[in-house]
């Protein structure tokens, strides 16, 4: 499964924070007049068995050789990709820096303290 959407703080940002029936019909405006080149991945997911064996990077490369000859985007963000993700952060680093714009931090309460938490050996 992968999931994706243009970056629709690229068209957002003309409306300086508000969205009334006017500011809808400049984002309408907007959308239409300027081309966003950003398109950002919200969901991505391989089926156990599939990991580790190059399927999600096909996937993000085959995808790329589709989607952009007919769209304006030029600039792919892996939106949310958590600290604590191993296989995320070894697919994005598998695709190239850019694909990387930001390290999120995940904070989490371990209910169970008698339980062993490890974070990724790069961000340890």
């Amino acid at each position: 499964m992968w999931v994706n959407l243009p970056d629709l703080n690229q068209w957002f940002k003309y409306l300086d924070g508000k969205f009334g029936l006017l500011h809808k019909l400049k984002f309408l405006w907007v959308k239409k007049t300027k081309p966003n080149k950003k398109f950002t991945g919200l969901v991505f997911g391989i089926v156990p068995e599939y990991q580790g064996k190059g399927v999600d990077a096909f996937m993000i490369v085959e995808g790329a050789k589709i989607i952009q000859p007919d769209t304006p985007y030029i600039e792919y963000e892996m939106q949310w990709i958590g600290d604590f993700n191993p296989k995320m952060i070894n697919v994005a680093e598998t695709l190239g820096e850019t694909f990387r714009s930001r390290i999120l931090t995940t904070y989490r309460y371990l209910f169970d303290r008698t339980k062993e938490f490890k974070r990724h050996p790069m961000l340890g």
